[in-house]
């Protein structure tokens, strides 16, 4: 059941105040959504429970397309109580209400394709080569890649847009924004070659998904995907058109049918190989990287050191390597650091609907409002979790970073203040890994040194005392 309620400003700030329950003969009561007129200075009101019952804040606000700047700054001046304002309520232009709201009442698409479980893991690692062990990566390191995101959009939107390219790149784009006005680093992908990237796998592996019209694709490579997905194995004939990118050839796949030594031997030298070419050949280059390395241990995820020396000239050979891995049928992605790939499955398939409460701890677009042409980022809100911001980037996508209230201030060039916020990805998280791995180290070799003790004992028929040695 819906209920809406259409209000004014005066309204809304009287509603809220005051936290009476709205007059049930101001609501419209539907199963679904009503007609959606919004006159000048109007907001729609929607439950999925009785506010003439029982004072509650609104799900959704709906307000008139291209208003939301404008209300969200009257939102945190009058309400900064409630701040911020998106974290208990989306704001929602009358388009995506009508869809979002419709959405809950179709079947939801929650089959996620191995092959996008390889792209997410494949950014995350990535990220984090030479800085830590990739198998102790936690679980964040992924949840907060593009990838992720992108799967979460295509898994919420999938049934209910045509073109699923504008929301790809409206998430793209999200994420990106949200990244730079906290002051996050650069990262070694670009987010436009993550996203054309995904949306060739995620359009080969998903029939239902359809390409942005105003990108050309490489067909070669999209007969490439096809094939591996049908046959775990790309056509010769395909394979020698994406060859000719390479110096070695299709030759080059020869030396991958000796014992798995012998073709990490073999994956060395062609690495070498395919890191030089023209700029024109490089997605070309990178995908033959990928899947190259893939072909070490067909659906394994183990061999991601094989690719750091191409990690400078051709970084999209990682993502190419998690698809071509995850595309095989007998694949063993999930499976990887210790079941990782089930956890994030098991994230992007836990369905969202428009009607649920926001989890973020603030939205994109609220973001803007406070931080938007603002020399220090300090936002000045409770977050569910200390150090971390959860964005909501695209209605029903959210993704996190690493936040702090208390930010270092850097004087830069021109007298610019700065505050320098550190990434996952950055020096904190690799100091923090050095010393687990130390950690880790020392208590190996605890166990190593039991372990000799426990071979002299046996070897002259004596127990040493415990914690010490017999002299």
């Amino acid at each position: 059941m819906i209920y809406q309620w259409t209000c004014n400003r005066l309204s809304l700030v009287d509603y809220i105040v005051n936290r009476k329950p709205v007059n049930e003969l101001d609501l419209k009561i539907s199963n679904s959504l009503c007609d959606l007129y919004i006159g000048n200075d109007e907001f729609v009101m929607i439950w999925d429970r009785n506010p003439s019952v029982e004072f509650s804040i609104p799900q959704v606000v709906v307000i008139n397309e291209n208003s939301t700047i404008d209300f969200l700054a009257w939102v945190t001046t009058y309400f900064r109580q409630i701040r911020p304002f998106t974290s208990q309520c989306r704001v929602l232009s009358p388009t995506y209400a009508k869809m979002l709201l419709q959405k809950d009442h179709e079947t939801i698409n929650t089959n996620v394709n191995t092959a996008i479980i390889g792209l997410i893991l494949a950014e995350g690692v990535a990220y984090s080569v030479g800085r830590t062990d990739l198998n102790r990566l936690p679980f964040s390191a992924f949840a907060r890649t593009l990838c992720f995101s992108l799967a979460k959009g295509s898994q919420n939107y999938i049934h209910t847009f045509a073109d699923m390219g504008l929301i790809l790149e409206e998430i793209r784009n999200g994420w990106a924004t949200a990244r730079e006005l906290v002051n996050q680093p650069s990262l070694i992908l670009s987010s436009s070659e993550i996203r054309e990237v995904f949306e060739i796998v995620n359009g080969v592996v998903d029939k239902d998904t359809f390409q942005h019209p105003k990108v050309k694709y490489d067909l070669v490579l999209v007969e490439a995907i096809k094939g591996l997905k049908e046959s775990g194995r790309i056509p010769n004939a395909v394979l020698a058109k994406i060859s000719e990118s390479s110096q070695a050839g299709i030759s080059i796949f020869r030396e991958m049918d000796g014992p798995r030594e012998t073709r990490v031997k073999a994956v060395e030298g062609i690495i070498r190989e395919l890191v030089i070419g023209p700029i024109e050949t490089k997605r070309r280059r990178a995908f033959l990287a990928g899947y190259i390395v893939s072909l070490v241990q067909p659906g394994s995820l183990d061999h991601f050191p094989l690719l750091s020396s191409a990690i400078t000239d051709l970084p999209e050979c990682f993502l190419w390597y998690g698809a071509c891995a995850g595309l095989i049928q007998e694949s063993s992605v999930d499976n990887y650091a210790n079941g990782l790939g089930w956890l994030l499955r098991r994230e992007l398939e836990r369905t969202s609907f428009c009607l649920d409460r926001p989890r973020c701890d603030i939205a994109l677009s609220e973001m803007i409002v406070l931080l938007k042409n603002r020399e220090e980022i300090n936002l000045n809100i409770r977050t569910l979790t200390s150090g971390t911001l959860e964005v909501e980037i695209f209605p029903l996508v959210s993704t996190t970073m690493k936040y702090s209230e208390h930010v270092e201030v850097i004087t830069g060039e021109k007298n610019t203040i700065i505050s320098n916020q550190k990434t996952l990805f950055g020096d904190e998280s690799q100091l923090r890994q050095d010393v687990l791995e130390i950690l880790y180290k020392i208590e190996e070799g605890t166990k190593s040194l039991y372990a000799i003790r426990k071979q002299v004992e046996m070897k002259f028929g004596e127990k040493t005392t415990k914690g010490k040695w017999k002299k």
